[in-house]
C-alpha cells in the first residue's frame, strides 16, 4: 500500500468519480475492495474520514448485492471509528446513505449503531447527527420512526440543550427545519403530544445572542412557515416571538416580511393568537415613531 496518505487520499476521491462511470459489476469487481479496505484498515484517520465522505456515493455504482454485503458493514465500521473526526464524518451522510438502502437494512444494521452514537463521548458527533437524523423518518417509516429514532431524536435535544447556545444555534435550526416532516411522519396527535413543548421552547429560543443577518437569513423563514401551522398555540407563539425580533432585525425586514405575517395572524379565528398579534404590530407602531 502507499505510504504517503495524500496519495491514498487522492485515490479514495478518485475511486468514487471513477465508480459513476462503470458499470456496477465491474465497479464491484475494480473498486469495491479498495474503498472496504481503506475504510477498515488505512492507518490515517484523515483516509477513513474521506471514505466515510465519499462511500454513499458507490451504493448506486456497485448496486444493491454488493452495498447489502460489503458497503454496509464498511459503514458500519465508519460511525463506530475510534477517530471522532471519522465518526462526524459518518454520521454526517447518514440520511444519504440510509436513502439508498431498503428500511429493512437501515433498522438493522444502522439504527443501532445510530443510538450508539448518539450519546457519543464527541458533542460535535452528536450534533452533525442531530441535523441529520430525522431524515431517516420517511425512510423506515411511522412505526419504527416512533418505536426507534423518536427516543435518539428526543435524546439528541436532551444533548443540544446542554451545548452552548450561541455555537450551536446552526445545529438547533437544522433540527428545526426537520419538524415539519417529523410531525407528518408521527401525525398531529401524537406530535403535539410528545413535542409540542419543545417546538414551544424553540420559538422563545435566546436569538439575542445570534446577530441580525443569521436571525433573517437562518431562522426568520422557519419562524414565518410556523405562523401557518394549524395549532393556535404554535401560532400565537409565532406572534410573540416576531414581537420580540422587531428590535433585532433591521426595519425593512420588520415592514416587508413580520408585518405582514403579523397582519395575517391578527386575522386568524383564534382569540389568543389575534390578541398576540395586534400585541406585535404595535409594538412595530411604537418602535416606527419613537425613530420618526
Amino acid at each position: 500500500m502507499v505510504k504517503q496518505d495524500s496519495v491514498r487520499l487522492l485515490t479514495v476521491e478518485g475511486c468514487a468519480a471513477l465508480g459513476k462511470l462503470l458499470e456496477p459489476q465491474e465497479c464491484a469487481a475494480r473498486i469495491l475492495h479498495v474503498i472496504v479496505n481503506f475504510s477498515q484498515q488505512d492507518k490515517s484517520w484523515r483516509v477513513r474520514y474521506m471514505v466515510a465522505n465519499q462511500l454513499y456515493e458507490l451504493c448506486e455504482a456497485v448496486g444493491p448485492d454488493s452495498t447489502r454485503t460489503d458497503l454496509v458493514p464498511a459503514y458500519v465500521g465508519l460511525l463506530r471509528d475510534n477517530e471522532a473526526e471519522v465518526r462526524i464524518a459518518a454520521a454526517g451522510k447518514v440520511t444519504k446513505f440510509c436513502q439508498l438502502l431498503n428500511p429493512e437494512l437501515v433498522i438493522q444494521h444502522i439504527l443501532p449503531c445510530v443510538k450508539e452514537i448518539s450519546t457519543d463521548s464527541s458533542q460535535h458527533v452528536r450534533s452533525v447527527l442531530a441535523s441529520v437524523i430525522m431524515g431517516m423518518a420517511p425512510i423506515i417509516g411511522k412505526d419504527s420512526t416512533i418505536e426507534h429514532l423518536l427516543p435518539i431524536f428526543l435524546s439528541l435535544l436532551k444533548a443540544i440543550v446542554e451545548l452552548a447556545e450561541d455555537r450551536h444555534c446552526r445545529v438547533r435550526l437544522a433540527i428545526i427545519e426537520y419538524v415539519p416532516l417529523l410531525a407528518s411522519q408521527l401525525g398531529i396527535g401524537f406530535f403535539d403530544d410528545k413535542l409540542g413543548a419543545i417546538c414551544m421552547q424553540w420559538l422563545q429560543d435566546k436569538l439575542q445572542q445570534t446577530t441580525s443577518e443569521i436571525t433573517c437569513s437562518k431562522f426568520l423563514h422557519v419562524v414565518i412557515e410556523a405562523s401557518k401551522d394549524r395549532v393556535p398555540n404554535v401560532k400565537f407563539n409565532v406572534a410573540k416571538l416576531l414581537q420580540s425580533l422587531i428590535p433585532l432585525v433591521d426595519q425593512s425586514v420588520v415592514e416587508k416580511t413580520i408585518r405582514q405575517c403579523l397582519v395575517d395572524l391578527s386575522e386568524d379565528p383564534d382569540v389568543d393568537v389575534r390578541y398576540f398579534a395586534n400585541q406585535a404590530l404595535r409594538s412595530i407602531d411604537g418602535a416606527a415613531v419613537a425613530q420618526s
